[in-house]
């Protein structure tokens, strides 16, 4: 196997910046559709963990994790933005009655570190791990609390592209040259690095990563 680690660090360095823009545009490519912006998450974040361990190839591995299983994906993804949506569509309704108000807005806001904390770790699971819905479901939830203080710094790389697009809805089309090159791999790739740690105990007890020719 091609480990990048053996390679100069100027060629590690620019591999990386090219990697992390391909594979974003990977990513928004395959979820122009929406629908399928879980698996392509999924897909993602397979080329994600394995550029942090120095392996394998974006390319392969992104498509390779887009359809490895994409109903799985596709399932938690409809389920997510269910519940954003709702959680949106909250706020706004909160606002216009009312003005907005602190409970509300507390409630809202746990709900929504929920969404992006539960898909941050479960896409990278059923990148990384076979297991059933529900399992990839229980076990998202129970790695979010028992690694909190990482589940908010993921959370918070998660969200930056989705409050700058609600919040600020100009700034984010004045960004969207970054958007384009790194606004979802960049935050992928970050969270990756913690959860290969989270990873690492439950990966030294199972078979070798199955891959496809």
């Amino acid at each position: 196997m091609h480990n990048r680690n053996d390679e100069p660090l100027w060629k590690q360095l620019l591999d990386l910046i090219c990697d992390i823009f391909l594979c974003n545009i990977y990513f928004i490519v395959c979820s122009l559709p929406v629908v399928t912006m879980g698996a392509a998450f999924t897909g993602l974040y397979r080329a994600m963990l394995r550029l942090t361990r120095g392996e394998g190839s974006v390319t392969k591995d992104f498509f390779q994790g887009f359809r490895s299983d994409f109903w799985r994906s596709t399932g938690i993804w409809l389920i997510l933005l269910a519940v954003g949506l709702g959680v949106w569509a909250d706020y706004y309704f909160v606002l216009a009655v009312n003005g907005g108000s602190t409970w509300s807005d507390i409630l809202l806001l746990v709900i929504a570190f929920w969404v992006l904390a539960t898909g941050a770790y479960a896409f990278a699971l059923i990148a990384q791990f076979s297991n059933s819905f529900g399992k990839t479901f229980r076990n998202a939830m129970l790695l979010a609390l028992t690694n909190f203080p990482k589940t908010v710094l993921m959370a918070a790389l998660s969200s930056v592209i989705w409050i700058v697009l609600v919040f600020a809805t100009d700034w984010f089309f004045r960004l969207a040259i970054f958007w384009l090159f790194g606004g979802f791999s960049v935050p992928a790739y970050f969270n990756s690095l913690l959860l290969k740690k989270i990873f690492r105990p439950f990966l030294e007890h199972r078979e070798p990563e199955k891959t496809e020719d």
